[in-house]
């Protein structure tokens, strides 16, 4: 088994603009639910104000970041329009309505998917460099439903190249104590399970070449 295929293991079990985006600065978040269950982004960059604010959601073929809607003005919002499950995001702010002068974006954040039932998810995924990742088809639904986004997630990771990807926002707690009530919902657990797996992915593509 291969060190990325043992590391992903191991986690589990515990407008076009191309994308390279300059520095990170502040944050962005995909847990924002309407009253409908659907999820919105909300971003923060008042720390580092620009004058136009975009959404962008990461096109995995060709590995670009596609704005969704019109610039906003305001350096701490949620977006009005949900956004599909199973993507990367992230808020980009320039300082001409172009998106070219004195750019930043925040960190990425990743939408949940949620399948209705368990026979909506796979029993296997490839991983995209030979191996095969398992859905643990006789857990409940929500355990499922949290190793589907992690495989997800590792499919996209492996389409694209990390080394240009900002940091994931980190989850509300890295290490919830499995025997007492942590208070983390279902949405938080996939957000660990993806941070963790996203960012040791991104780690690795960062390891210096031997």
């Amino acid at each position: 088994m291969t060190k990325r295929a043992m590391m992903i293991l191991c986690l589990l079990v515990a407008n076009m603009a191309v994308a390279q985006p300059p520095e990170s600065s502040g944050q962005a978040t995909c847990n924002q639910i309407d009253k409908e269950g659907r999820y919105h982004v909300a971003w923060n960059l008042s720390a580092s104000p620009r004058t136009y604010y975009w959404v962008q959601r990461l096109i995995v073929n060709g590995q670009t970041w596609r704005s969704l809607w019109k610039p906003v003005t305001a350096p701490y919002a949620t977006s009005e329009t949900a956004v599909d499950g199973g993507s990367l995001y992230r808020a980009y702010a320039c300082n001409d309505i172009a998106g070219r002068q004195d750019c930043i974006s925040t960190t990425v954040c990743w939408v949940p998917v949620r399948p209705r039932n368990v026979d909506d998810i796979p029993a296997s995924m490839p991983d995209g460099h030979g191996q095969t990742m398992t859905v643990a088809k006789n857990a409940d639904l929500e355990t499922q439903t949290q190793q589907y986004n992690v495989y997800r997630l590792v499919q996209i990771a492996g389409s694209i190249d990390l080394h240009t990807m900002p940091p994931m926002t980190p989850p509300r707690e890295r290490n919830p104590d499995p025997s007492t009530d942590s208070g983390l919902t279902s949405d938080d657990l996939i957000h660990l399970g993806v941070y963790e797996n996203y960012e040791a992915l991104r780690a690795l593509a960062l390891e210096p070449q031997k």
